[in-house]
């Protein structure tokens, strides 16, 4: 009766975890999603719907996180954490896990900017696309925080397997920056580990 029960109960944990989590738009067409510019308009980064890269010789690979890009002129590999320091703070950092990028993306949007009528209470909405990128399903969004003066871009990118997170900050006067980031996003290039 006791592991009927305890069975009983991580199933219905299971149920509630993927309704809650779930991505709304993981069976049907990605360019489906409300997110995808709804909240756009106060900056335009250009980011088109359909992104492909491959390694060139520019490409730098992110230890730790079998992402390679292109690193922006002044840019050096960071002690802290996987990713890309400036000297003057702005910073690329990559994060990969091994959980589905519908869950992730929906967490991470509600986290972000609350749902999609509205922005959370210290963190504007500047931009948000969903697009592809070299085969995956992806989304870029940038804040303003209002409780510290810089712009945080998150640029996620995945499929059922694996979820790719790329965060940039940069001061928020510093459009120069901003876009130099983003286009180093779209440099990026993600391998599979080999076994």
């Amino acid at each position: 009766m006791k592991k009927r029960t305890i069975l009983l109960l991580a199933v219905l944990y299971m149920v509630v975890y993927q309704v809650r989590y779930a991505h709304p738009f993981q069976h049907g067409s990605w360019t489906d999603d409300p997110y995808a510019d709804a909240q756009s308009g106060q900056i335009d980064l250009g980011i088109p719907d359909l992104v492909q890269s491959g390694i060139t010789a520019l490409h730098t690979s992110i230890a730790d996180t079998g992402m390679s890009m292109v690193v922006p002129q002044g840019y050096g590999p960071a002690m802290t954490f996987c990713g890309l320091i400036r000297e003057d703070g702005t910073n690329i950092s990559v994060e990969r896990n091994y959980r589905s990028y519908y869950s992730h993306i929906s967490h991470m949007t509600d986290c972000l900017t609350g749902p999609p009528d509205g922005a959370s209470d210290h963190k504007r909405l500047l931009y948000r696309k969903s697009f592809k990128h070299n085969g995956y399903d992806a989304m870029l969004v940038c804040v303003a925080d209002s409780i510290h003066p810089y712009r945080v871009v998150y640029m996620t990118m995945g499929n059922d397997k694996v979820c790719i997170t790329m965060k940039g900050k940069c001061q928020n006067n510093d459009d120069e920056a901003l876009r130099e980031i983003v286009s180093t996003f779209l440099t990026s290039y993600y391998s599979e580990p080999r076994a």
